[in-house]
This record gives structure tokens, sequence and C-alpha cells, in this order.
């Protein structure tokens, strides 16, 4: 009998120790299998290492932004994030030209009462013209700018016959750091005058009309009666921008493509319906690095006004209309004859739309017109 218990104990015994082993074995396996895989991820991560630090010796330093603008992606932010224009100015101007030496600028529509980037620069020392067709404004600007001779107010209807020689007058025509239009009427003519005449900011901010989306052409341009002398002149009809509606000012593929980008200057930057553009015929070699490599206008739409968060609240004006974006060229110009005219505010303008042009009739409906240079005065 103890004969038999004792067989019986050994070959427990000894089957502990073939289950010992057999565990003892995996357990080598695992480790190995760990070690493998360990050694692996960190020679990959290694090798990137390495990449990226003869990358960075081959590559010249860049800052932030062009950064971002190289990488073409709007969806990477530059400078970490939007920046709101006013409150970052100085930022943006100093990535954008570098130094400023003269410091001056030219505001159009300089009213208190909006959010102004201009009005910043010049509590840091700029000198300014600020011109306004309010005439409520002398005395926004005297306690918004007190005891400050650095600013000069001049109340005027801006229009694009008479712009050139009112900032001659004033002694604004050269040495220009920063121009900042938005009068929510005819922008993009008014510009173009300003270029035309070789007045050639370091960097010019627009308001585009962002309600049409970048693939129409869009810009309101002035209506002419001629004069009741018998001289044969014309003169501009005047515009109340208060009743402006959707129709007002220009979009931002026609400031890009019709205006800006034919006269050597580029966005650089967008905030909301705010766009900066660079002169980049007269920037420095140093700061020209993303010269050619500008992210596309549908990009910077998307990125600085369609895609923000918060844009139906803070936009929400603009909700009803907010299908004009997925409307091709000639659908959206169909609908706006349709359910946005007529426009009696607009009696007699005219408005130009991915090269053809249309006339605001005397009671405010919209048809093609001959020309460009048709009198719409005259359209029955």
């Amino acid at each position: 009998m103890p004969k038999h218990t004792n067989k019986f104990v050994n070959k427990s015994h000894d089957l502990g120790l073939r289950r010992g082993e057999r565990k003892k074995g995996k357990g080598g396996l695992l480790s190995r299998i760990i070690f493998l895989f360990t050694a692996v991820i960190v020679t990959i991560l290694l090798c990137s290492f390495i990449h990226l630090l003869f990358a960075a010796i081959r590559q010249p330093a860049l800052s932030r932004d062009d950064q971002w603008i190289r990488g073409q992606v709007v969806t990477s932010q530059p400078r970490g994030g939007h920046i709101d224009m006013e409150a970052g100015i100085s930022e943006i101007l100093e990535q954008t030209v570098g130094g400023i030496d003269k410091k001056r600028l030219i505001d159009l529509g300089a009213a208190v009462r909006d959010n102004d980037p201009c009005f910043s620069l010049i509590d840091q020392g700029w000198s300014g013209l600020l011109i306004d067709g309010d005439g409520n404004q002398p005395e926004k600007w005297n306690t918004r700018f007190p005891n400050n001779d650095k600013v000069k107010g001049v109340v005027s209807y801006i229009l694009a016959d008479t712009i050139v020689g009112l900032l001659e007058n004033f002694g604004f025509n050269e040495d220009v750091d920063l121009l900042k239009i938005d009068i929510d009427s005819f922008d993009c003519y008014v510009m173009q005058a300003i270029l035309d005449a070789g007045i050639r900011p370091k960097a010019i901010i627009m308001e585009t009309n962002v309600k049409f989306p970048p693939h129409i052409r869009f810009a309101m341009a002035p209506g002419y009666v001629e004069s009741i002398d018998g001289s044969g002149s014309h003169s501009q009809i005047p515009f109340d921008s208060e009743k402006r509606g959707h129709i007002y000012g220009c979009s931002l593929g026609y400031q890009v493509h019709d205006t800006m980008r034919p006269a050597g200057y580029e966005i650089h930057y967008m905030d909301w319906n705010n766009v900066m553009y660079v002169d980049t015929l007269g920037m420095s070699p140093a700061l020209k690095a993303f010269e050619d490599l500008y992210t596309d206008v549908n990009e910077w739409y998307n990125y600085g006004y369609w895609n923000r968060v918060n844009r139906e609240i803070i936009f929400r004006f603009n909700q009803e209309i907010n299908y004009w974006n997925l409307m091709e060229t000639d659908a959206l110009m169909e609908e706006l004859q349709r359910k946005i005219m007529p426009m009696h505010s607009h009696a007699n303008h005219h408005i130009s739309w991915n090269g053809a042009h249309y006339c605001f009739d005397s009671e405010g409906n919209l048809s093609l017109a001959s020309s460009e240079n048709a009198k719409c005065s005259e359209v029955k």
C-alpha cells in the first residue's frame, strides 16, 4: 500500500514539474515577442527623429505662418489659431511686411461704431487719414482720439472718381503702410482707382461680401447720370449703404482675381469678412518665401469664414441665404432676379457678375446690360 502511494505522489510531482516547465517556456516566448516589438518601435521613432533633424538642417527657418502656407492645408491653423484682426493687427503686419518705418495709414469707412483694426494702430502712435461719409463721425473721432494731431478726419462720400484727388490733397498718396476700406458700396471700384493711380500701400485690408461664395466673382459698380447743365459730363448716382441688403461691395473671388492679384497683391490673412492683402511687388526678398505658395481662394474662404465655429451666431443675418454657397453662377443670378428684386435703393447702378454686367433699372430690377459702360439710367 505505501509503495502504491509513493508512486502516486511521484507521478503528481513529475506532472507539476512538467507544467511548470511549460509555463516557463511560454513566458520566455512572450518576453522575446515583447522585446522584438519594442525594438521595432524604438527603431522607427529613432529613424523618424533623424529624418526630421536632417530636414530641419536642410530647410531655412520658417515662421509659423510660412510653415502653414507651405503646407497648403487649411485645417492646420496659422499662428496656432485664428487671430482677431483688430486685436492682432500688429502681429499680423510684423509677420507679413516686417519692419514699418513711416507708420502711416488710410482708413476709408472709418466709423467709430465698428470694430476697426486701424484704431489700435493709431493708439500705438501711427498717423492716419480717416474718411467717412457720416457727418456725425468728427465728434466721435475727437472723443476716440483726443488731442491727437497725427489723425486727420474728413467727412466725404467715397467715390472712385474723387478718392485719388482726396488722398493727394491730404498728402496720403505715397508712403502709406496700410490702407483699410469698408464702405459697403463700391469697394472694389474705389480700390481699383487707388491702385491705378500708383498708390501702393504695403498691406491692404478689405471687407469682403462673404454672402457670395468665392466662385462668384461679384462686384457692385456705381451708376452715372448725365449732368443737367447739358455739358455732356456724367456724375455718380448717390447710394444709401444703409439700404444695401445683400447686394454691396465685392466677393472674395472678385477681389482676388479681378482687383488685387492683377495689381500684384496677394491674400495673406482672412478674419471673418476682413481680408488682408500684401504687396508682393514691393516685398523684400527675405519676406517673399511664400510668394508662389498661396492657399487657394476657396480654402481661404472656408478657413476665414465658412467653416469657423460660431459663424451662424456671429453672422446670423446670413443664415437665410446660406444655400447660396451651394449654387452655381447662373442659378444664383436667377435666384437674385426671382427673389431679391426689385431693390429700389440700387436703381440705376450695376453689378459685375463673373465677367458679365447687369443693370438695375429705375425700378430696381436687374437685367443683362449691353456692356460694362452701359448707362443703367437709360435701361428701360
